[in-house]
């Protein structure tokens, strides 16, 4: 393994032992369908042996909960992971706007990094941001109203 690639095995081994969730690392491998002395081995850094399934790593972050392994990975490649935070029917009006904006704002960001892969930006591509960026500044816009609408609403309610 290259020295500036982060061990994302030895991340999610720590995520098993140690998970925010509360799950114990037994119970993880157990729902993992893995034996927990195989699990740690799978995961561990100093072992080349045995290697942790990639399928896995999706059912390991939702047991564990945590997306750490995801923003390393983001980190390491020049990006960045942003966690939606999950929107219920009671959550407020104003927070799947938000949520819309950060995904629009980041869609902008991909299609950005895409066209400027060989430091050129065609009319077409010129085209797709423009697209994009409006759509970000529509929903941070609708966000914006949404925001002024709650306070008016809860004026009287603080």
């Amino acid at each position: 393994m290259k020295e500036d690639t982060p061990n994302i095995g030895a991340i999610c081994q720590r995520l098993a032992k140690h998970a925010p969730s509360g799950l114990s690392a037994e119970q993880i491998a157990y729902r993992l369908g893995r034996p927990y002395n195989t699990l740690m081995s799978e995961l561990s850094p100093l072992r080349d042996t045995h290697k942790f399934d990639v399928n896995l790593l999706i059912p390991l972050m939702r047991l564990a909960g945590s997306t750490e392994p995801l923003h390393v990975m983001a980190r390491a490649l020049g990006g960045v992971y942003v966690d939606f935070l999950p929107v219920s029917d009671a959550a407020h009006p104003v927070h799947g706007q938000c949520m819309a904006s950060v995904k629009s704002f980041g869609d902008m960001m991909v299609g950005t990094a895409k066209a400027l892969e060989d430091n050129i930006i065609t009319s077409e591509e010129r085209r797709e941001l423009a697209r994009l960026g409006y759509r970000a500044v529509g929903d941070i816009l609708a966000l914006l109203l949404q925001i002024d609408e709650a306070e008016a609403r809860d004026r009287g309610r603080a």
